[in-house]
């Protein structure tokens, strides 16, 4: 979390801080309180003639949207945990993912390991790092620590491993069957 005020630990508190202390400043906003279905209707009178309507929609408080949307939040959520899930029970890791994604590359499995601005082995750590965090449910934090890279680095590069493997029709369980 700190790693999006600044690189610097010192750094990164102090802009912490003062992002906290301009928002408490502001005080409670109207705009922001409530959530969910009842805000998302425009209040709990809205909902209340939905329901006299018979009228009924899926709602979470934590999200804000029609119930067609958070349908299809929970259902992604839903899919991602089977993903995750089924990984795990597989006993896939990263160390299966990193020589998956080498070979994939035609690259050697230690390259990938410490920085590199190597194009094809930025590409490379994009991928792990996406699937890492995304599919296996790693925190950036232990990715970094396991490639041997600054957290901000894992950090932005997990939306270009999304954007590799949606644009090369890639996935994790495509890759690794193909390297048994």
């Amino acid at each position: 979390m700190l790693a999006l005020f600044g690189e610097e630990k010192s750094v990164a508190r102090r802009r912490y801080r003062a992002f906290l202390m301009k928002g408490i400043a502001l005080g409670t906003q109207s705009e922001l309180v409530g959530g969910g279905l009842i805000r998302s209707a425009g209040g709990w009178s809205a909902v209340r003639l939905m329901r006299k309507a018979g009228l009924f929609q899926k709602s979470d408080e934590r999200m804000l949207g029609d119930g067609e949307f958070v349908e299809r939040v929970l259902s992604d959520a839903r899919e991602s945990m089977k993903t995750r899930y089924s990984l795990s029970t597989q006993g896939i890791s990263i160390a299966d993912i990193i020589p998956a994604v080498c070979n994939l590359f035609s690259i050697e499995p230690h390259r990938i390991i410490g920085p590199s601005k190597e194009r094809t082995i930025v590409k490379a750590r994009a991928l792990v790092c996406y699937w890492a965090v995304r599919e296996l449910g790693m925190t950036m934090t232990e990715v970094a620590k396991h490639l041997k890279i600054a957290l901000s680095t894992a950090s932005s590069v997990v939306n270009k491993g999304e954007k590799i493997a949606r644009d090369q029709g890639l996935s994790v369980k495509d890759i690794l069957n193909a390297n048994k």
